[in-house]
């Protein structure tokens, strides 16, 4: 049984992609440094002109930026594509810079190009074309080197005057990710826009250093031998196949984010569990000790564990933008824990709602970091709690408290400005974007469990 491919978002398959949008996301103003940019400055303002000016073809259109590129940006000399590998695509204006390294071929930069904009879609014969470099697949199949990294690379899109850049990488075999960069840049805006030109000042600056990074990437690569390689490889390969009860064996491509292949975190046995409502991956963590462990790993809670209310957090890393790399103890069927709803269902009891309640109290207590402030859940409904070895004889059932999205500050953080679940009851207070209250939690476990308010 095969699921449709899972994307992830670029800053999680490169770190070099996270260059650029951080770059995106600066002000448009001129760098503290503007002296040690004069180059890149000129460049900027003959790139306007480029972009100014009439192109009755493609290939003149695509000519100019790659003069440009070569001589005054210099990210990488782009080369025209020859006919033997574009006489595929509709589109065979396609630009490339290539590395060569070991006798592997790696794609570094595309540049794809229409000379009006709405005639045609570039971005898809980039995408083909990144699909024909690398054989369809065929060179994935073949080595280990190829199947040992995502093969990210950049893609610049010009459509008449409008500029963009777009990271591309490999999913599995020939299945292609991608994902915009930046916005689409119009190109012949008046060159006294200043505002535009910092912008481009600033996003072909990270663009530049993002294409070096590659390079450098990709030759570290070719370094990598032996047990090292094929452990990158076949954690990558491993990672799209899993065993579901009842369904048998499920094959979703995916791409493993690049931090968990950090031979510091000690992982094996990675398995992609879905995209929903956060990225989630299960592995097998070698500890200190030599000892393995089965956690859980999002990317989106320390103080709740020390109060006994919440799974133990291993390790928290940030990778980019405002996401967060978790790794956290694993609570599974095999360890005998089971969501709460299930539980009530076949008939949990008062003690087991008494220690649900004591769970939020104890949870709602517990100080959170150096300034000792209160944190509110936010979200405490069933499919959120879990309980472990509950049986006739549990005076006590062990309760914890999962999946902390939404959790902060008790009276400043707010709730997401998303249309909320409408199968649970509320609080009257509660709406997108309300201040979150201990109270609103309190309110919303009750109703879960059928207690009268």
């Amino acid at each position: 049984m095969a699921g449709p491919p899972a994307n992830i978002p670029p800053e999680l398959v490169s770190p070099v992609f996270r260059r650029i949008l951080e770059a995106v996301a600066e002000p448009s103003q001129p760098p503290p440094d503007l002296s040690d940019h004069s180059d890149l400055y000129v460049a900027v303002r003959k790139l306007l002109a480029v972009g100014s000016g009439f192109y009755p073809d493609e290939a003149q259109l695509q000519n100019a930026f790659i003069d440009w590129n070569n001589t005054c940006l210099q990210a990488g000399a782009l080369v025209p594509s020859s006919s033997s590998t574009a006489e595929a695509l509709p589109n065979k204006h396609v630009g490339m810079y290539n590395l060569i390294c070991d006798n592997k071929d790696f794609l570094v930069t595309m540049l794809a190009c229409k000379s009006d904009v709405g005639v045609g879609e570039p971005l898809v014969q980039a995408l083909a074309y990144y699909q024909n470099h690398d054989k369809e697949g065929a060179c994935w199949e073949s080595d280990s080197i190829y199947r040992a990294s995502p093969l990210p690379a950049l893609v610049l899109l010009l459509k008449g005057p409008c500029l963009s850049i777009h990271a591309v990488w490999t999913i599995f075999q020939n299945r292609v990710g991608y994902a915009p960069l930046t916005p689409s840049y119009y190109l012949a805006n008046d060159r006294r826009d200043t505002a535009n030109v910092w912008k481009m000042l600033a996003v072909l600056a990270a663009y530049k250093k993002a294409v070096q990074e590659l390079v450098d990437a990709y030759e570290a690569q070719c370094q990598v031998t032996g047990t090292a390689l094929d452990r990158m490889a076949s954690l990558r390969t491993a990672a799209h196949i899993t065993e579901e009860e009842g369904v048998g064996v499920v094959v979703t491509p995916c791409t493993l984010p690049y931090s968990l292949l950090d031979e510091q975190l000690g992982l094996s046995n990675i398995s992609f569990r879905g995209p929903d409502p956060c990225l989630i991956y299960t592995a097998l963590q070698r500890t200190d000790g030599g000892a393995e462990r089965r956690v859980l790993v999002k990317f989106v809670h320390t103080a709740w564990h020390a109060a006994g209310v919440a799974p133990e957090l291993y390790r928290v890393q940030p990778v980019g933008g405002s996401l967060l790399m978790v790794v956290m103890e694993l609570l599974s069927s095999e360890d005998g824990w089971m969501p709460l709803g299930k539980v009530l269902d076949g008939g949990g009891g008062e003690p087991l709602k008494q220690a649900v309640h004591e769970a939020l109290r104890k949870a709602h207590a517990a100080p959170v970091g150096v300034s000792g402030y209160k944190a509110v859940h936010g979200d405490i409904r069933c499919p959120n709690i879990t309980v472990q070895n509950l049986d006739a004889s549990a005076a006590s059932p062990k309760v914890f408290i999962i999946d902390y999205d939404w959790a902060g500050r008790n009276g400043e953080a707010t709730y997401p400005l998303v249309l909320l679940a409408s199968g649970p009851t509320w609080h009257a207070a509660v709406r997108p974007g309300a201040v979150m209250q201990q109270e609103h939690d309190v309110y919303l476990l009750a109703r879960e469990l059928g207690d009268q308010q």
